[in-house]
């Protein structure tokens, strides 16, 4: 199977381009269902947030020579048909990697290095919810299945054992920053939600933490605008008054998951007339955006989206680089076993198989020995037992250092699929199977030691018949 992902990002493409190809939850799994049954697609996954699209695809490795690579044909014939978007427009934002570039990638966006905030965990969040969502559309397979448990078990590793996510900020927690940067300080400033997803409530928090009084909730279903006020000590408002309600707040953080523009420049122009041209502070985190880019052009009502929040983001990058780069070297480490696990093919399962295999020949040539020998005292058993051990051990000594030191000088991968070549070993092995579980699991060969050398008596007997 190849694996194959595609995607734009808030690096690659601006919010106008990101919030064309948005996906909202409702539309995820026929979406899914759809790609699954495109050429070439055995598997897939969609991670579709605020700051990204990305598509994880497993094609057969056997796709006709005549097809499309499958980068292309996601670009062109899925991704642009559907959200109809002229294919050369598209192409300029995307990105594609491939097998370990790919891996390396889902680890990283799963563990929030890829993120606008550095170590932010709510894609995490996001990155399992599109999980169970591909599961329930039935859209995963064997290899993203074990592909995605990696990856989140990787996120944990980096959450555990560095300090990245400490005090993370969402992009909500950076659009109250901005906010102070804008007012100073913020206490006596009124503000409204619009939407109360979880952004405004990171947002609602934050700012109640601030001073700032009246906190005004408003969203479609009145019930969650309530149940957030509450929590917040804030005001519930009805959606249909927060038109006439702009004009008396200072602040404005939107971030519902409507389809269309919520605040349109007549709404604005209304708002800061009645204001008597005090300053509007409008911060829009929503994609599709729920502000018209237009309201910009107001005079005294500053408008940002979510791409300008980089500035705020970018100050909180500063004191994450040291554990990012601890972060960088396990997501490394994670990267290569998930390989190992993927091919079967590391050196310790190798040698087991080897251990494994030459121990059965032994047994079976033993039982037929004592088939013709017929009853045998115990002495005489141990003798056999020792003798064909022995014979196997000096069999087996001298390819296994010639496999370990293949492994350190062309590399395991290559030492490893040579080692399973000349001792036929087909399928592949238990991914548990280190070199450490195999020794615990009797699989060192018998008589060696912890390095599985051979002990000095019988290294010199080994040395004494080369000799002669």
């Amino acid at each position: 199977m190849a694996l194959v992902l595609l995607g734009l990002n808030h690096r690659s493409a601006p919010v106008a381009m990101r919030e064309r190809l948005a996906i909202a939850p409702a539309e995820l799994a026929p979406l899914l269902r759809s790609l699954s049954r495109q050429p070439g697609v055995r598997e897939c996954y969609i991670l579709s947030t605020c700051n990204r699209v990305e598509i994880l695809a497993c094609t057969p490795d056997g796709a006709p020579a005549e097809s499309l690579p499958l980068e292309i044909f996601l670009a062109e014939r899925f991704l642009a048909e559907r959200f109809r978007v002229e294919p050369t427009e598209l192409r300029r934002h995307l990105y594609s990697l491939r097998e370990r570039d790919a891996v390396l990638h889902l680890f990283r966006v799963a563990s929030g290095l890829d993120s606008m905030i550095l170590g932010e965990t709510q894609v995490l969040g996001q990155a399992k919810d599109a999980y169970m969502a591909a599961r329930a559309a039935g859209t995963l397979g064997p290899v993203l299945e074990t592909l995605l448990q990696r990856a989140f078990a990787a996120a944990k590793r980096v959450r555990t054992e560095t300090g990245i996510s400490r005090s993370t900020l969402s992009v909500a927690n950076a659009a109250v920053e901005l906010a102070e940067q804008i007012f100073g300080e913020l206490t006596g400033r009124s503000v409204l939600l619009l939407g109360v997803g979880k952004m405004s409530q990171h947002a609602a928090r934050h700012l109640a933490s601030r001073g700032v009084s009246p906190v005004i909730v408003a969203t479609r279903t009145l019930g969650h605008a309530v149940a957030l006020a509450e929590k917040i000590g804030g005001v519930a408002l009805p959606f249909d008054s927060v038109h006439e309600t702009l004009a008396q707040v200072d602040i404005l953080i939107a971030s519902t998951a409507a389809p269309h523009a919520v605040i349109r420049r007549e709404h604005a122009e209304r708002a800061i007339r009645a204001r008597r041209n005090r300053p509007l502070f409008i911060i829009d985190i929503a994609v599709p955006r729920d502000v018209e880019p237009e309201v910009n052009e107001i005079d005294n009502v500053y408008l940002y989206n979510i791409d300008d929040l980089e500035a705020v983001v970018e100050a909180n990058r500063t004191g994450r680089q040291r554990e990012a780069r601890a972060a960088e070297a396990i997501l490394q480490k994670e990267c290569e076993a998930y390989f190992r696990r993927k091919s079967g093919a590391s050196l310790g399962q190798t040698i087991g198989a080897i251990l494994r295999r030459a121990e059965e020949m032994r047994s079976a040539e033993v039982q037929r020995l004592r088939r013709r020998l017929g009853p045998l005292t115990p002495g005489q058993e141990e003798q056999i037992e020792a003798l064909t051990k022995s014979l196997m051990n000096k069999l087996l000594h001298r390819p296994i250092q010639e496999i370990k030191r293949a492994a350190q000088e062309r590399g395991e991968p290559e030492a490893v699929e040579a080692a399973r070549r000349y001792f036929e070993l087909s399928g592949t092995f238990e991914p548990s199977a280190t070199a450490a579980e195999a020794e615990e699991n009797g699989e060192r060969l018998a008589g060696t030691d912890e390095n599985g050398e051979l002990p000095a008596p019988l290294q010199a007997d080994e040395e004494a018949e080369r000799r002669r």
